[in-house]
């Protein structure tokens, strides 16, 4: 983990007090529950659960299931590295409070919000297909340093096929 550049500041450690992997099977065939809990310096403790099955051509990420902060992001992702190397994954996030980005961003305060999404990702490892939707609902923070201080930001970001992205009307 220490070698992992996470682009934030400051700083962060990233820790797992708690959890238990349960693997069953061979190398040619096998099941795994792993339950822990992840958290670090600047993130609270968040309860992660991830199941799945894999065999020498796939791994196949049936339940994957993150209680952050008042919210859940779920997901489900079928990896195949033999020959073709693709992925197929889904991605949903139902956030009820933005409060998480006081750690994450710093000099703002009174961040409020309720983010979602679902957004699908397939193709090659190299270079998958992302489309899907992101909504940000009633949000707000203040800035004193830029004197910012939106309130009421309902934003809707579109991602579609190709790679063209449609940001919806935004109401500040």
């Amino acid at each position: 983990w220490h070698d992992v550049f996470i682009p934030i500041k400051p700083k962060m450690e990233i820790l797992s007090p708690t959890g238990t992997l349960q693997i069953t099977g061979t190398v040619h065939k096998y099941h795994f529950n792993l339950a822990t809990k992840i958290g670090g310096t600047h993130i609270p403790n968040n309860q992660w659960t991830i199941v799945g099955d894999g065999d020498a051509h796939a791994i196949n990420l049936t339940k994957i299931i993150v209680k952050v902060l008042d919210g859940t992001i779920t997901s489900h992702a079928t990896i195949n590295w033999q020959q073709a190397k693709t992925i197929t994954a889904n991605l949903a996030i139902d956030l009820q409070h933005l409060t998480f980005l006081l750690q994450l961003v710093p000099g703002i305060s009174n961040v409020a919000g309720k983010l979602s999404a679902n957004i699908s990702m397939q193709g090659p490892l190299t270079k998958p297909q992302l489309t899907g939707q992101i909504t940000l609902k009633n949000g707000q923070f203040e800035s004193h340093r830029f004197g910012l201080h939106p309130r009421n930001i309902n934003l809707t970001v579109t991602m579609q096929e190709k790679g063209a992205v449609k940001i919806g009307r935004a109401h500040v």
